[in-house]
């Protein structure tokens, strides 16, 4: 089985309708040989000079050393694509139609965005590299008819394509390839690990433990504001209190 990240899909994910296309690809793609590396749900961001920061996000990230890398965007329901209007929709079991984002410009945008962040790690080398990009629609069956100049078939992994999902990758891949060797290697592996899986837990520096309990030891609870109140005309007062009490504060 492929190792993929995350290994179990958080409740959220699960409980959510507007996921089930993605919890089947992913249900799918946890199927493939120990091979394969998937990403779920891989955010980034990018920065331009001139529009300043962007996000966005890839459905999956599919990693093989000897094949390269491949993107993934996952759309649900009917498909359908407005060649007047530009526009994509995805239809519900309900028969409401609903405007998606294009999910080739979904699937390139995070390729390369993705890729220039590889590309940037320590260790990184030039050496050639497949880097693909897909489209899945897990509800539909795909005809050979139906086609874009920037849909190929061959990138489309419909619902047959998610029963054989590791032949339908595999062909996608070579489309992607051509006749160029653009294996990814086991070290550039780990370097994608290393990027789009990595764990890390920051602890609180002991000294700032040691601000933040000194400021609370000046601060003044609202019980001792109203002794401090009552206090405040009287000359002589006898407090008394266990240690740490804060005796020496009112005082």
């Amino acid at each position: 089985m492929a190792k993929i990240y995350p290994e179990r899909l958080p409740e959220s994910i699960l409980k959510d309708p507007r996921r089930s296309a993605e919890r089947r690809f992913y249900e799918a793609a946890s199927q493939l040989s120990n091979k394969y590396t998937v990403f779920y749900s891989v955010a980034w961001q990018a920065v331009d000079a001139k529009s300043g920061t962007r996000d966005g996000e890839a459905d999956f990230v599919i990693a093989h050393p000897d094949l390269g890398l491949m993107v993934v965007e996952v759309k649900g329901g009917g498909i359908g694509f407005d060649s007047r209007q530009g526009e994509w929709t995805s239809t519900d079991r309900d028969g409401v139609a609903h405007h998606i984002k294009d999910p080739l410009e979904q699937a390139r945008s995070s390729k390369h965005e993705l890729f220039k962040k590889l590309k940037d790690l320590p260790g990184w080398d030039d050496r050639w590299l497949t880097m693909a990009h897909a489209v899945s629609f897990p509800d539909i069956y795909w005809e050979n008819n139906l086609s874009k100049p920037d849909l190929s078939r061959e990138i489309v992994l419909d619902a047959a394509a998610l029963k054989d999902l590791e032949n339908a990758i595999g062909r996608a891949f070579g489309y992607c390839a051509g006749g160029q060797n653009g294996a990814l290697g086991y070290d550039r592996l780990k370097l994608v690990e290393k990027l789009l899986a990595r764990s890390f837990q920051i602890k609180t520096p002991l000294g700032v433990e040691l601000v933040f309990e000194d400021e609370r030891l000046i601060e003044l609870t609202e019980r001792q504001m109203m002794i401090l109140d009552f206090l405040s005309n009287r000359r002589r007062a006898a407090i008394k209190g266990c240690a740490g009490s804060g005796k020496t504060m009112l005082a």
